[in-house]
């Protein structure tokens, strides 16, 4: 399943859903779920078990420097984003 996590705190529901086999795409306000340990929306590596990923645009219209990102977050454009929709066939959006 792929969850896009459009928030700035994570569910606490979607830490029982994911899966090794998920990926989670942080976009909107939810970049700053992806902040590294110590930030206030700190996700405290819960979310590292399955791939994580973070649009780059969305990162930076709110000023936010990549080096800022927890180490396992890679950053995408919008093209890996479709890859990554069509590689999924479930997909949950989390506002």
């Amino acid at each position: 399943m792929l969850h896009l996590v459009s928030r700035s705190t994570f569910p606490e529901a979607l830490w029982s859903l994911l899966r090794a086999e998920d990926a989670v795409i942080l976009l909107d306000d939810g970049v700053y779920a992806g902040l590294a340990a110590g930030s206030p929306n700190d996700a405290s590596g819960r979310i590292l078990e399955c791939p994580c990923f973070i649009l780059e645009e969305h990162l930076l219209l709110r000023g936010i420097e990549p080096s800022r990102l927890a180490f396992a977050i890679a950053l995408i454009d919008y093209a890996d984003f479709v890859q990554l929709t069509l590689a999924h066939a479930v997909s949950h959006t989390w506002r």
